[in-house]
């Protein structure tokens, strides 16, 4: 998928064209592949979308006062967009991400937005993994404080000089952080079995970093050739 700038020639489209789709959406145009949707069924899929509906449902629950909490808390987190485009996200929008990260971490759902700025994990440094085993290897710094949680993704094995689409991520695993420089070690197949490599194949790796409150923080991405 990719967002769209448009020029004097063209200042709109939507529907398809070809093999394309175009479509608007919050923050403007984008435009798409035409596609037929797949559904994979695996586990790992569906702890994360039972996690998102269990966060949606969640926020039409909660009421006028919670509801408004969390627009005042998402109008003050600012972000940027791919082409640059300044935006925040509404309150359910927040709510629905903060309550999906704290399922996936093993933490309750909140009716109202916790506290920001809580402990947070540092940067991973870098990660490798063994193909005849499955187990992948992040090695962090040092951590900014006492106590924060990963959300790990990755793809399962590519040729070496393959393009990585980033839809090929899949949650691979949830470990929590500690204080001190940390060795976190997964096995992604134990979370999505068609997360399997092998030796001399390479893996993308995207890490996001979480606070203990479920706030994401920041996020890295790697890549590795399997041993």
């Amino acid at each position: 998928m990719a967002k769209v700038q448009f020029s004097a020639l063209i200042n709109a489209a939507l529907g398809k064209l070809g093999n394309v789709v175009f479509t608007t959406g919050r923050f403007g145009p984008v435009v798409r592949k035409r596609v037929k949707g797949v559904n994979p069924k695996t586990a790992g899929q569906s702890t994360v979308r039972s996690a998102f509906s269990v966060a949606t449902k969640n926020f039409a629950t909660t009421g006028a006062i919670s509801q408004g909490a969390w627009d005042a808390v998402a109008a003050n987190i600012p972000k940027t967009g791919k082409l640059g485009k300044a935006y925040t996200n509404t309150g359910a929008q927040l709510q629905t991400a903060v309550n999906t990260v704290r399922q996936l971490v093993g933490l309750p759902v909140v009716n109202d937005p916790p506290a920001q700025g809580g402990l947070s994990p540092a940067l991973a440094a870098s990660v490798e993994g063994v193909g005849a085993t499955g187990v992948v290897t992040l090695t962090t710094a040092a951590q900014v404080a006492a106590s924060g949680y990963y959300l790990i993704y990755t793809s399962p094995g590519l040729k070496t000089s393959q393009l990585f689409i980033g839809s090929k991520y899949r949650l691979a695993g949830t470990p929590p952080t500690t204080a001190a420089a940390t060795t976190v070690v997964i096995t992604p197949t134990d979370n999505n079995a068609k997360l399997a490599f092998e030796a001399g194949q390479d893996v993308a790796v995207k890490v996001v970093y979480v606070d203990v409150n479920g706030y994401k923080v920041g996020t890295w991405y790697g890549r590795f050739t399997a041993s």
